[in-house]
């Protein structure tokens, strides 16, 4: 489900007034010192590429409603941030392989102390915040705690399956009743001549396998489907936009040299 274009309008002007999670320091005069913890396996396709390092989006504390974007080296497993003390910080963590991001919400996923724990199942809360928070100045109450809840108990086990889009507008225009939580749609197709096992991006989902005849059968979902084939390290981006699928296949060399570099996949 998309906005119309008169509804877009309508939420960038709202934005300012009922967006509900923290867009920095100029609401709250305190940082904080958080140590982010990464895990690899947080990313299912990480065992099967290079080393490629990780990258940490999060508010930017000296620069109201901007993200900062931090790049972490191959083998760091442990980050210090400076954040804004809100009561609903998003951190995001990429991996430079590719994929879903782990995500953290800073004070709700503190492990202890002040280390910051980031997992699969809040990559989806922390990527729709971040992608809020330059139309944001200012933050409302959000109850972070029940949020996160519903989306694990209405995700059904795979918070990516949910229409971010319809949330944005429920958190936007403050609907604090219920959240509009509902799952997307998904799509079966069929796609030759791609013999062997495939490894979705997306950590709540299971591998797919060909079949003898070496058809792919997938379930999509609206937007970008990401699936990476440890055998031979090609990597397989499938868009699924109304009923137009298209889909393009990334070969082994430009996997390693120049990723995600889909401009130069093989287009079918």
């Amino acid at each position: 489900m998309r906005p119309c274009g008169c509804l877009k309008g309508f939420i960038k002007a709202s934005a300012l007034l009922f967006l509900a999670f923290v867009s920095g320091c100029s609401w709250f005069s305190e940082t904080a010192v958080v140590t982010v913890e990464i895990s690899q396996d947080c990313f299912p396709w990480e065992p099967f590429l290079p080393a490629s390092g990780y990258r940490v989006v999060y508010p930017a504390p000296d620069n109201p409603g901007e993200k900062e974007i931090l790049a972490v080296p191959p083998g760091e497993t442990e980050i210090e941030l400076r954040i804004c003390k809100g009561s609903a910080v998003p951190v995001a963590v990429y991996s430079a392989s590719g994929g879903k991001p782990a995500g953290g919400i800073f004070p709700q996923t503190l492990s202890g102390g002040m280390k910051l724990r980031v997992s699969p199942e809040n990559g989806f809360l922390a990527e729709l915040l971040l992608s809020l928070l330059p139309e944001s100045e200012r933050i409302e109450a959000l109850n972070v705690v029940r949020l996160m809840e519903e989306i694990k108990g209405k995700g059904v086990g795979n918070p990516w399956s949910i229409d971010s889009e319809l949330l944005k507008i429920s958190l936007i225009l403050g609907s604090m009743a219920e959240y509009r939580i509902k799952q997307m749609e998904t799509a079966e197709y069929r796609i030759g001549d791609m013999a062997g096992n495939w490894i979705p991006a997306n950590p709540f989902l299971e591998g797919v396998y060909s079949d003898l005849s070496g058809n792919l059968t997938l379930t999509l979902y609206p937007g970008i489907n990401d699936y990476l084939n440890p055998e031979s390290g090609y990597r397989l981006c499938v868009t699924l936009e109304g009923d137009a699928v298209e889909y393009i296949l990334v070969t082994e060399k430009l996997l390693e040299t120049k990723y995600p570099g889909l401009s130069a996949g093989v287009f079918r």
